[in-house]
């Protein structure tokens, strides 16, 4: 489990509640935030996306917005989304990496439209492989990597379909 599940019973009012329910608060917004770090280092863009989702709930609590109440549902709820998360690559028969690479893709949305779901997953375990392949990439010096990366992405976009995709796409940063 991402998070562990509070139960919450009765809320007391006024300020003891806002005291009672910071340490809550906290401790959801750390357990969530070290398992959103942790998950950047393997995938980029769905883990900008979850911290994002993360940053809006805080954002909007500390703004007082919502309550303290809502704002732990929220996280429970993220940290619940998190876990539906784990289970796409398996459906889809993807390794992490490849998964990876595949929300990568997938993050276009000229791509999705165009090539859909199999395609893509398609292109992303294709362009793992060819990544893997090529052990003589030096990740040590940022600009051969992605020369090297827009090199093996755009030798993979053969047809027409995926060329006007593959000349948009643009590595990510390290």
């Amino acid at each position: 489990d991402v998070l562990p599940v509070l139960q919450v019973p009765d809320l007391p009012a006024g300020r003891q509640a806002t005291k009672q329910m910071r340490c809550p608060v906290n401790a959801y917004k750390k357990l969530l935030n070290d398992e959103i770090r942790a998950r950047i280092k393997k995938n980029l863009i769905q883990g900008k996306s979850l911290l994002e989702m993360l940053e809006n709930s805080i954002k909007r609590y500390h703004n007082k917005i919502i309550t303290a109440a809502e704002v732990i549902e929220e996280l429970i709820a993220l940290g619940k989304d998190i876990q539906e998360m784990d289970k796409e690559p398996q459906e889809m028969g993807l390794s992490d990496f490849e998964y990876a690479f595949y929300t990568a893709i997938a993050n276009n949305e000229s791509a999705r439209e165009v090539m859909g779901k199999d395609k893509l997953r398609e292109l992303a375990v294709v362009l793992f492989e060819r990544v893997r392949e090529n052990a003589s990439i030096d990740w040590t010096i940022k600009e051969s990597v992605k020369a090297k990366l827009k090199v093996i992405a755009r030798g993979l976009c053969g047809n027409m379909v995926t060329r006007r995709i593959c000349r948009s796409w643009q590595p990510r940063r390290f």
